[in-house]
């Protein structure tokens, strides 16, 4: 069994790098990628522990990407953790999360919530995220009758409430360039794969992917996320169709970040809807 996007507390997971390595070797999975959010700094726990359970840690990240006004993510695996040009793009970008985490507590702030940047980064171990700002929330005592008010019961519905595009906290933050970044992932050794397809493009996928996919390949592409946790089968087929047609590499994922989340709590929950693809591009280099 294999997983190949998988997050930690280096990120906006709840479990550390070794911890999700634990689960994945509780649940049978052999091979895993360690991805998350515009760092790498779980990888190497992550290696170490792979050794102690037995199980196969690819160094990989996802990269929080931008190309033509279309935002979406690159998962990069077998890449050069310490390749210096990558680090140092990735950590200017995590300045970037930063410098946005202070604007949206401000707004909420103005909302009336009770919530400090200092709180918020106690709890994000690594990479500041929108799912740290809202757990803060949630953990603020002068918080809890206002949530009960507005009927929001976890963090992972404020997120939508407050976060998302068009919300009232909602801002915007500067990402990679596709170009940029297929480069860098290309420089450091590694292969870059287009996430979630059908996360991404939601109503508009079969419409968009193929088009988009095509232009992404002619840029450099490596693959595409065909199995995903949320994929429905016609998402799976339809994916999978233009991964043969472009000779785009494969992948699946859960996307696991949290054991309480109600959407991404498993690891290795991906379906493949009796699809036969060949992961031996990644896992056996």
């Amino acid at each position: 069994m294999f997983d190949f996007q998988l997050h930690s507390t280096a990120s906006d997971g709840t479990l550390r790098p070794k911890e999700v390595v634990a689960l994945c070797a509780r649940n049978g999975l052999k091979t895993i990628a360690i991805t998350d959010h515009d760092t790498v700094a779980g990888v190497e726990e992550a290696l170490t522990a792979g050794s102690k359970f037995g199980v196969r840690v690819i160094p990989g990240c996802e990269l929080s990407v931008e190309h033509n006004g279309q935002e979406f993510d690159i998962l990069c695996y077998h890449i050069d953790h310490r390749n210096l040009a990558l680090v140092e793009r990735m950590a200017f970008y995590r300045q970037v999360r930063i410098e946005r985490a202070h604007a949206v507590i401000a707004k909420l702030q103005k909302q009336g919530f009770a919530i400090s940047f200092e709180e918020v980064a106690k709890i994000a171990d690594g990479s500041i995220g929108r799912p740290h700002i809202a757990k803060a929330i949630f953990l603020h005592a002068n918080n809890v009758e206002r949530l009960a008010q507005i009927g929001i019961k976890n963090p992972f519905e404020f997120v939508g409430a407050f976060m998302t595009s068009g919300k009232d906290a909602y801002v915007e933050r500067e990402k990679f360039r596709f170009v940029e970044a297929i480069s860098l992932v290309h420089n450091a050794g590694g292969v870059g794969v287009l996430a979630h397809p059908g996360w991404t493009f939601r109503n508009e996928f079969e419409q968009r992917l193929p088009a988009f996919l095509s232009e992404l390949k002619s840029l450099g592409l490596d693959g595409v996320e065909t199995f995903y946790r949320t994929h429905e089968e016609r998402h799976t087929r339809f994916v999978h169709s233009l991964a043969v047609e472009l000779d785009l590499k494969e992948t699946a994922g859960s996307d696991f970040h949290n054991p309480d989340d109600p959407i991404f709590h498993m690891v290795g929950a991906w379906e493949s809807f009796g699809i036969e693809t060949n992961f031996e591009w990644i896992t056996q280099r």
